[in-house]
């Protein structure tokens, strides 16, 4: 049985420290040996009362725990501890833990899981920069426990080497009682979007941010974390829904990023023939939807997209009705409308060229020019004069009318000088022949290029033929024919049967220099002034305010309009004949037409040439048929 040196009091069996008064077993021995060495003759000291060792005992044990607790905060506080836990965050993608990680010093930053995201995004496209976010807090926190020993400008150095341009830094944030305080700081980023129509929705992360409150529109949201975000502009028009979406990468190194988020629409212009079209009513249709604009008020619209996936078509309240374009893919800001793409429309003036060219043959053969109703007055006196013209020289008339072949690509319609106007070409087959009083007519098949002009009148309620004229712009890629079922003879009633006598001098030398001469002149002056769009240059040729004359006037604007050129192949002068002061000049004349867009086609004509003497004594053309 063991006792206590201090205190006497029985000790438990293998006991280090007594229970009563704390004193160690194994120094108690030891210090009595050494009294026992040193002293010879031991003084007995006083024992410590139980009060007096229950404090020593407590204040030890105090002590020892706060030690130990000590050591316990540090270790909470650490920064290691702290790296370690974001590392956990992140390769977890744990975006609430993450969000309770970060601090920020902007305090308009409001840091939480869904602001993270943009931010988990990036390290989930990029899951090698985990590694090296890691290093670089490491190193600053290895960086601040050596601070003091480093020298300032040793420290500035591996500072900024250390601490610029990362997504998160480590910062010393004070203390906590005892113990220094860490956090991870994250820079806040402002993103400025541009965008280029009004009232587009901007959206971040699929979060609607603002509206765009004026064209070229530019403003700045946030503050967001680092971190890659898709970034939407959307527009719902009348005409279309437009999107656009891009992802943007805000690294953070500068506080405040640029976007240009613009939508790929653009505005179409729509344009007509004439200039008169402002005041008429119409509706503009989109992919075939009424969008409620008045193209002709309003020949600007959009955004809409230009790469053909979109059409548009244009209803017209015109005098006659309304009228509807085909439909036409939107593949420009600018569109041309042609008015005249509206089938019904199109078969009304096929009717009335049809009815034309059959009422010409009758009021030719019957010299009956009121029967001509599908004419203008102007048309009905140029009629007249060539009723009289073929009376005066006995030129007769005997055939068919057979078919009229449109050019559908050709119809236009526009107001011009207050009218409504309409042009087309069409190709006429008669079987027919033209010939002197006292000839036996030989009748074959010739056709016959013209183009037309009408114009509508508003108190008869229909179009009217107001002139025509020979057309070398045919263009046969989309056509349309109407051949006369039950083709009806027509001869004039003036013919003579009496053979007329063939002048002497028809073939004599001079004549033929002459005539050739002029031909030759004409038709490759002609062929220049098309070109070149000079009329000057054939008009010398032309027997001035004659029909030919504004005829081929007219011919020249409108192929140099067009962009029409033409060559020469070959012609001939196959006959001619003079009656009195007038000369009738028969050619064949073989012509390459060159389109604008590139395609040519070669024609054959057959001309009969009126020749007459001018005030200047000179030989020049005055009149054309075909022959």
């Amino acid at each position: 049985m063991k006792f206590c040196k201090e205190c006497g009091k029985q000790l438990k069996e293998g006991a280090q420290f007594c229970g009563e008064c704390g004193a160690a077993v194994a120094a108690s021995k030891k210090v009595n040996q050494a009294s026992t060495a040193q002293v010879p003759n031991p003084v007995k000291t006083k024992p410590m009362d139980k009060k007096t060792k229950r404090i020593i005992a407590a204040a030890g044990v105090a002590l020892v725990v706060l030690f130990g607790g000590y050591k316990t905060g540090e270790a909470l506080t650490s920064q290691d501890r702290l790296i370690d836990k974001f590392e956990k965050a992140l390769l977890e993608k744990d975006e609430k833990a993450i969000s309770k990680l970060l601090t920020s010093n902007d305090k308009k930053l409001d840091i939480n899981e869904k602001s993270v995201k943009g931010f988990v995004n990036y390290i989930e496209k990029n899951p090698d920069q985990i590694a090296d976010i890691i290093q670089d807090l490491e190193k600053q926190a290895k960086l601040m426990e050596q601070k003091d020993g480093l020298k300032q400008n040793e420290l500035q150095a591996m500072a900024e080497d250390l601490f610029t341009d990362n997504i998160v830094n480590l910062e010393k944030d004070g203390k906590t009682l005892l113990y220094d305080k860490y956090e991870i700081n994250i820079p806040s980023v402002y993103l400025n979007l541009s965008t280029n129509y009004q009232d587009t929705d901007l959206y971040v992360n699929g979060k609607k941010v603002g509206k765009s409150s004026s064209p070229d529109f530019e403003k700045t949201y946030g503050p967001y974390l680092p971190g890659i975000y898709k970034v939407e502009a959307k527009l719902k028009t009348d005409f279309v829904e437009l999107t656009k979406e891009e992802d943007i990468f805000l690294s953070g190194w500068d506080n405040k990023e640029s976007m240009d988020i613009y939508l790929d629409g653009e505005d179409v212009t729509v344009y007509y023939n004439g200039d008169e079209t402002s005041e008429l009513k119409g509706k503009l249709y989109i992919n075939g939807e009424d969008v409620g604009v008045n193209p002709f008020k309003n020949p600007t619209f959009g955004p809409v997209l230009t790469d053909g996936s979109m059409t548009l078509e244009v209803e017209a309240e015109l005098p006659w009705g309304k009228i509807k374009t085909e439909k036409m893919s939107i593949d420009s800001s600018e569109i041309q409308i042609n008015l005249a793409n509206d089938e019904k429309f199109q078969k009304n003036l096929m009717e009335t060229i049809v009815t034309s060219a059959k009422e010409r043959l009758e009021v030719y053969t019957s010299g009956d020019i009121d029967k001509y109703a599908t004419a203008t007055a102007d048309e009905k006196e140029r009629m007249q004069e060539e009723i009289d013209e073929a009376k005066e020289y006995d030129v007769s008339f005997k055939g068919k009318y057979l078919s009229s072949t449109f050019d559908l690509n050709s119809f236009s319609v526009f107001p011009e000088e207050g009218k409504w106007k309409a042009r087309l070409a069409v190709n006429e087959k008669y079987h027919s022949d033209e010939y002197y009083a006292g000839d036996t007519p030989e009748l074959e098949d010739s056709t016959t290029p013209w183009e037309y002009n009408l114009v509508y009148d508003t108190k008869a309620e229909k179009w009217l033929v107001d002139s025509r004229s020979s057309s070398w712009s045919f263009n046969d890629e989309q056509v349309k024919e109407i051949k006369e079922e039950k083709p009806k003879e027509y001869a004039t009633k003036w013919a003579k049967t009496a053979a007329a006598s063939a002048s002497s001098n028809d073939d004599s030398e001079d004549s033929s220099e002459e005539v050739s001469s002029l031909m030759e002149n004409y038709l490759n002056q002609l062929i220049s002034a098309i070109n070149n769009g000079q009329f000057e240059l054939v008009s010398p040729y032309l027997m001035a305010d004659s029909h030919l004359y504004k005829d081929q006037k007219g011919l020249v604007g409108r192929l140099s309009e067009k962009g029409t050129t033409e060559e020469i192949l070959d012609y001939k002068v196959s006959d001619f004949t003079h009656e009195g002061d007038t000369t009738y000049i028969h050619t064949w004349e073989k012509i390459k037409i060159n389109y604008s867009d590139g395609t040519s086609e070669t024609k054959e004509y057959k001309w009969k040439y009126t020749a007459e003497y001018n005030s200047d004594n000179e030989l020049v053309l005055s009149a054309l048929a075909a022959d």
